[in-house]
């Protein structure tokens, strides 16, 4: 409570009455989730220092444990990492369990941001890849269904996983082309911000090679006067 930087998790857990339950205590409980993850921050960049450091690095080291486990969903692996951190054991039903989930990701377009930008493109990437089965929370006990009725339930998930799949292949295709291009104008915006220093500088070596020549000029005009003083004296003298 007294944290100036965290996550923010709300959960709301519906109780509706089951329309395909006989019975008048079928119940369904859908459970909505809305997650707020604070951003990662470098503590050198924020310039953080005390108990707002320790925040930072906590949250840095949660959104770390996050990203395992997103890349351990995407790839299929035999054991997912969610005992990494508190938020990982909050959403580890959230993320590769029986939910439809809807991650949505903040990204910068500003130069000095391109780091962080990457990485979260990186993450939500992975996201896209992880395949979650949803299913009706139904609380235990309830009616089970007939067997006609959950080989057609079984019929449409599967049809539905193969049609998410198609639509997931290709939108990942799709993304990745995207951040292929993206990559390719980051490095082109480095390498014209390389060339605008190189002109700066070779401009700035012009200017004072100029002025070097001209004070040169300057002085030897000078000496002339001079010289042309001291040669009218003497032949006065």
């Amino acid at each position: 409570e007294h944290s100036s930087r965290s996550h923010a998790v709300l959960s709301v857990e519906l109780r509706l009455a089951d329309p395909k339950s006989e019975g008048a205590s079928g119940q369904l409980r859908p459970k909505l989730t809305f997650v707020d993850l604070a951003g990662s921050e470098r503590t050198k960049r924020a310039g953080t220092e005390g108990k707002v450091q320790h925040e930072g690095i906590q949250i840095n080291l949660s959104l770390f444990h996050l990203n395992h486990v997103i890349h351990a969903l995407g790839s299929r692996a035999a054991h997912v990492p969610y005992n990494g951190s508190s938020l990982t054991k909050v959403l580890a039903d959230r993320l590769g369990g029986a939910t439809q989930t809807l991650m949505l990701a903040c990204a910068s377009p500003a130069e000095p941001n391109a780091l962080e930008t990457l990485s979260t493109l990186y993450t939500v990437s992975r996201a896209r890849t992880i395949v979650s089965k949803p299913r009706v929370a139904r609380p235990p006990g309830s009616e089970r269904l007939s067997a006609e009725e959950a080989a057609r339930q079984a019929d449409e998930e599967r049809a539905r996983e193969e049609e998410r799949h198609a639509r997931e292949r290709e939108q990942l295709v799709t993304h990745n082309r995207e951040l292929a291009a993206a990559l390719d104008a980051s490095e082109r915006l480095r390498s014209d911000a390389v060339r605008r220093a190189l002109c700066a500088r070779t401009a700035a070596a012009a200017c004072s090679a100029v002025v070097t020549r001209a004070a040169a000029e300057q002085r030897t005009a000078a000496e002339a006067v001079l010289a042309e003083r001291a040669d009218k004296a003497q032949a006065r003298a």
